[in-house]
């Protein structure tokens, strides 16, 4: 992959699955790696509401673990870190 290109990366519910430096680092590399790159995010959003409640709590039944859940608030959180790193 040639970094000089536009490049557009999908990012589909992975950084709830990392520790948030991962997932920081992750976004970091990305952002300094392409020099005209775009990001769609579709990650977990509202851990707290009744359907994050119950998701977490499915997931935990099964052993899955979400260590970066508590990064997911809203779309803000989701914004500000995007815009942190």
């Amino acid at each position: 992959v040639d970094p000089a290109l536009p490049t557009l990366v999908l990012i589909e519910c992975v950084l709830v699955y990392m520790a948030p430096e991962a997932g920081s680092a992750l976004l970091t590399f990305l952002s300094s790696h392409f020099k005209d790159a775009a990001c769609l995010a579709y990650e977990m959003i509202k851990p707290g509401d009744a359907f994050g409640r119950q998701m977490i709590s499915n997931l935990e039944r099964r052993g899955i673990a979400i260590p970066g859940i508590a990064g997911c608030a809203d779309t803000l959180a989701h914004e500000m870190r995007f815009e942190s790193c």
